[in-house]
């Protein structure tokens, strides 16, 4: 059977309008205006993904053993510095596996360093968004997921530039072959402040550096990339309409920042391994991640940065 295009479309469209007038009728006002908020969010997230203009500024030099084990995806922003001290911390811990780098918009001179200081390294590939690009975190989290997704990686080791691993997570990793429904590990989105520290940030409200218990914080976060493109498709970081609901239901009455990687908690909610967190005593920011008393990594939370900081709290920009 054949059909003409051109005298079917009319036909077809007025259909569909029908429907959804029909749809619309019997549908809650609260929950259609969130399927459209939802839909308007999906759809911007991938416009803005689209647009990223990702370049391979530094492909891999080293010959893949294979995609048994885990590979580290690191999305960068201004801090080669700590990036640097990461890397070489994984070279000890996992000497050649793969690392995955994108350059999330640096500026010029950072991103300029970032490649010299790279090129030494044989198993880190380096990636940048185009200058002009708006983007993300989450934005880099996506892309990072999808190619290592392509690439048949077993596990995706996610970390921010300024959370570095003291141990391996082997013991973590085997977690997933033997729990067949656990589609996520990761840091509790949840720090609590020591009061020693209060004084040392300007915050209204320092009992609480982040206060989103069900969700994971992607400073370090395990997944295994095929499972989850294959559960939730390649835009699996996109806006969720339960994540900031979740992400808000605290016993604090906090209120969260409004993070778009939440998403990625809410959907794997009921299937989430949290690492648990406790800032340091002497030394502010300093996080570490543990499971059940050992610790696996530790988090230099904004990579110590002094914009958070009140004036006294520094001295030279130091």
């Amino acid at each position: 059977m054949f059909f003409d295009h051109k005298e079917n479309t009319i036909d077809l469209s007025l259909t569909f309008k029908h429907l959804l007038s029909k749809y619309v009728q019997t549908f809650p006002v609260s929950k259609l205006s969130r399927f459209l908020l939802d839909l308007k969010d999906k759809r911007n997230f991938s416009r803005e993904f689209n647009n990223l203009g990702v370049k391979c500024l530094i492909p891999s030099r080293s010959e893949k053993s294979g995609n048994i084990g885990p590979v580290f995806c690191i999305v960068h922003w201004n801090a080669p510095d700590f990036l640097l001290l990461n890397i070489k911390q994984l070279e000890r811990i996992y000497p050649n596996k793969e690392i995955y780098v994108l350059d999330n918009g640096s500026q010029k001179l950072c991103l300029e360093e970032l490649v010299i200081a790279l090129k030494q390294f044989k198993n880190v590939r380096l990636f940048s968004v185009r200058p002009e690009a708006k983007s993300d975190h989450t934005l880099g989290l996506q892309f990072l997921l999808n190619y290592s997704a392509m690439q048949q990686d077993e596990f995706s080791v996610f970390l921010d530039q300024d959370c570095i691993l003291c141990r391996t997570l082997d013991d973590l990793l085997m977690k997933f072959r033997f729990q067949k429904d656990l589609l996520l590990i990761g840091a509790r989105d949840c720090v609590i402040m020591p009061k020693q520290h209060n004084s040392s940030l300007p915050w209204k409200r320092a009992d609480f550096l982040r206060c989103a218990p069900k969700m994971v914080h992607p400073s370090l976060m395990i997944l295994q990339p095929k499972k989850i493109i294959e559960l939730f498709g390649h835009n699996a970081f996109s806006p969720h309409p339960k994540a900031m609901e979740e992400a808000r239901d605290n016993k604090q009455g906090y209120k969260p920042y409004n993070e778009r990687y939440y998403s990625i908690s809410s959907r794997a909610r009921g299937h989430i391994l949290f690492l648990e967190t406790k800032m340091h005593n002497e030394i502010p920011l300093l996080t570490s991640y543990s499971f059940k008393d050992v610790i696996y990594a530790y988090h230099a939370w904004y990579s110590s940065r002094t914009t958070h900081l009140s004036v006294q709290g520094s001295i030279d920009g130091i």
